[in-house]
């Protein structure tokens, strides 16, 4: 068997005749769904609402975070926790006193957007800042939304759009990743109302408006309430849409674990919520927020969700700070419950605060660091175990979530200019990848997707990260595993790879394509046996609306899905003839589109005529390669373009193109 199969129009002619006859197949008559070939395929599954938003997210992220310098990845990082201290020490929180004229409180108190506007003392201008971010929002929205739709599968649109995404996706990034605290913090304010008191609310912020349910206020309200959700919805996507697969990342914040993201961006929202609009209940409000504090420790704690080391360790002493600042505004407000003066204990909780709350941090990173080692102690043991050793003994797993940690052992000793592995750090996470897959089963969506993950950026195989991702059972895997899913599938879109862009298939690379064209040509015959059953009942005396609206759904519902099913496998493979040919003939005997159906024909001959060009060409180095001197080849060597014309047809006779 030849080590190259060619992708080229040499089974152009073998499209049709291969479609021509399917209707004439054997078992025809039979549901195509109990053939013996039809093996699932991702191919199959219809592009639904899920895929269109994770596009417009995938959209949002600045292509490659890992490109993001550290510098910058820090100053976002500090930015944030910032946000998050200032948010619980604010005076508008209710449990401290700071001191407003100290250094501290004077040089980073802006990063709480609400403490500088409310300085101003204007209600109008707090409102008006509440509609600007309504409309920066649905701005922003309606322009991802907007171009992920127009770009969608079409590469010429996307440069088409690069300058605006360029514009676009920094202000996103600081306006949904950047500074999130700080926005809700601030569209919370308008509805921050005396929440112990139903029947009458009064807006705490401010006393001159009255009741929140009142006049012109409770409109106010409502457009922030509405405001916040959607925020709050939009920055939750785009905290999973920053998370990344690539186990050789080198961006600050990288994080493959996508559940746990989702979670800490949720649990920030609540503690917005809690801190803002708690103010007057100040034990529920202090118990709330050390409740999430506590528990988004525990979650970096446990789980080390973040690529480097450091950024879990930063994180996880940040939230064992919040979690103690918490503590100490509960105790505070238990004091004052006993009659102890408010303003004396919140100076002195203050107090407490400043002094304790980095050796509270520290701690937290200390523990992180020893959590970590302690989760990949085992490592060294499992390289040193011998071929047939029982491994769930030398390294207990705690969960999906513990492999992808261990297989993290692949940047150990990594070149990041070269992009190249250590062989041995290399070795060892497949066999945790192996081992895992052995636990928890090799058709286990999370194994599948991360040994993806692995054979696309580590392995660079593109060819066997596809056929994993189309193992993947959507339907079982989640939504957050499905985006994982959906921005590998986007990745390998964008790779370069011969077999994609209609040049020599490997031989992998052939029966995946062949694999592929199945699927496409199983769709299209269920159409046309739908086509048929559907013109049987009409050939019948008479005929049943119920057996007519029935055929006719089923018509409509087999068109719909083998036209998603042509389209994916054409975005992987624009250029193959024989199949652009399968789907214009699709396009003209079951959509009923003759016009589209020309221009396909059109470009299956244009790709044609150049892929046996390519051919002609390739022959002839081969045969130079080889030395040949006789027959064929003689002549072949022969030939000068600029001389002699060339003429070349394909398998069924037509002339494809000439050089005269």
């Amino acid at each position: 068997m030849p080590a190259s199969v060619t992708s080229s129009a040499s089974g152009g002619s073998g499209a049709s005749s291969y479609v021509d006859s399917i209707a004439d197949l054997p078992g025809a008559g039979k549901n195509p769904a109990d053939d013996k070939d039809q093996e699932d395929s991702s191919w199959e599954r219809s592009h639904g609402l899920c895929d269109d938003i994770f596009g417009a997210v995938y959209l949002a992220q600045t292509p490659h975070e890992r490109e993001l310098s550290v510098k910058k990845g820090v100053a976002s990082s500090l930015i944030q926790s910032t946000q998050l201290l200032f948010l619980i020490l604010s005076p508008y929180a209710g449990l401290f006193a700071p001191d407003e004229n100290l250094w501290v409180y004077k040089y980073f108190s802006w990063v709480l957007v609400k403490i500088p506007v409310m300085e101003v003392k204007s209600y109008t201008v707090y409102v008006a800042l509440t509609y600007v971010a309504l409309g920066l929002v649905l701005l922003l929205m309606g322009l991802f939304g907007w171009m992920a739709f127009a770009i969608k599968n079409d590469e010429q649109e996307r440069r088409k759009y690069r300058k605006v995404l360029n514009l676009v996706r920094p202000a996103a990034g600081l306006l949904f990743l950047v500074f999130p605290v700080a926005i809700m913090d601030l569209l919370s304010g308008v509805f921050t109302c005396d929440w112990a008191h139903l029947d009458n609310p009064v807006a705490l912020l401010w006393p001159d408006v009255g009741s929140c349910f009142e006049g012109q206020h409770k409109i106010h309200a409502a457009v922030a309430a509405v405001t916040f959700v959607l925020y709050a919805v939009v920055s939750i996507m785009m905290g999973v849409g920053t998370c990344e697969q690539n186990p050789a990342s080198v961006h600050m914040s990288s994080s493959p674990n996508l559940d746990v993201r989702c979670k800490i961006t949720s649990l920030k929202v609540l503690l917005v919520l809690a801190a803002s609009q708690l103010t007057s209940q100040h034990k529920l409000q202090a118990a709330l927020c050390m409740v999430m504090s506590s528990w988004a420790f525990v979650m970096n704690f446990r789980q080390a969700p973040y690529y480097r080391k450091q950024t879990t360790s930063l994180h996880c002493g940040l939230w064992l700070g919040m979690s103690y600042l918490a503590a100490l505004g509960l105790a505070g407000a238990v004091l004052v419950d006993r009659g102890e003066p408010e303003d004396a204990v919140k100076l002195r909780l203050t107090w407490w605060a400043g002094v304790l709350i980095m050796p509270v941090g520290i701690s937290g990173i200390i523990a992180s660091r020893l959590r970590q080692q302690l989760l990949t102690r085992d490592l060294a043991r499992l390289a040193a175990a011998p071929v047939g050793a029982k491994l769930h003994k030398i390294v207990p797993l705690q969960g999906r979530w513990h492999v992808e940690l261990l297989a993290r052992c692949v940047r150990e000793g990594r070149d990041i200019d070269k992009g190249s592995f250590c062989q041995e750090s290399l070795d060892l996470a497949e066999t945790v990848l192996a081992y895992g897959a052995a636990r928890y089963g090799r058709e286990e969506p999370f194994m599948l997707t991360l040994q993806a993950s692995f054979s696309i950026f580590v392995h660079r195989d593109t060819a066997m990260a596809r056929m994993q991702l189309q193992q993947v059972d959507r339907d079982k895997a989640g939504l957050l595993l499905a985006y994982a899913q959906f921005c590998c599938g986007e990745y390998l879109k964008a790779s370069k790879d011969a077999a994609g862009q209609g040049g020599m298939l490997d031989l992998a690379s052939f029966v995946e394509f062949a694999r592929n064209y199945r699927s496409a040509v199983r769709a299209h015959r269920a159409a046309l046996l739908t086509q048929r059953s559907f013109w049987r009942v009409l050939l019948k005396e008479r005929v049943k609306y119920d057996d007519l609206e029935e055929c006719l759904a089923a018509l409509g519902k087999a068109e719909l899905k083998a036209t998603a099913v042509y389209r994916r496998v054409l975005e992987r493979y624009p250029s193959n003839a024989k199949l652009l040919k399968a789907y214009a003939k699709f396009l003209e005997e079951v959509a009923h589109d003759p016009w589209r159906a020309n221009r396909y024909y059109s470009e299956a001959e244009r790709q044609g005529s150049s892929d046996g060009a390519m051919n002609l060409a390739s022959m002839i180095k081969t045969m130079e390669a080889a030395g040949s001197s006789r027959g064929h080849a003689a002549a072949a060597l022969q030939v000068d373009e600029a001389q002699d014309g060339i003429c070349i047809i394909n398998s069924a006779g037509i002339m494809m193109t000439t050089n005269v």
